[in-house]
């Protein structure tokens, strides 16, 4: 194998990838740790979700939902091959129910 294609290699292996068929799509919690909740309406979407499929969950544009990217109010990973044009940007389930707990608001008093 030449530098140049163990390079290509060394790079796809540092690069995160939506779990497998069968693979567990959480991080690994510490013993007794409880689940974070994921809202039933969103467990029906994948565990890694694109900006279009987030913006349907919360009724918002994708534009928007790459606005949050941009204001670091949700985590993105970029699941796209090193050297792209463009980088292919995923959302994971936990990370929006995560922004919709701290964007929750409480009923009028």
């Amino acid at each position: 194998m030449t530098p140049y294609a163990q390079r290509l290699l060394d790079r796809k292996a540092a690069i995160p990838r939506p779990p497998q068929s069968g693979e567990s799509a959480a991080p690994a919690r510490a013993a007794g740790a409880p689940a974070p909740a994921i809202p039933s309406a969103l467990a029906k979407y994948p565990p890694y979700m694109t900006a279009r499929q987030v913006g349907e969950y919360l009724a918002v544009s994708e534009d928007q939902v790459m606005l949050f990217r941009e204001t670091a109010e949700m985590e993105f990973i970029n699941v796209g091959v090193t050297g792209a044009s463009h980088p292919t940007w995923r959302i994971t389930r936990d990370s929006v129910a995560a922004f919709e707990r701290a964007h929750q608001t409480t009923g009028a008093k």
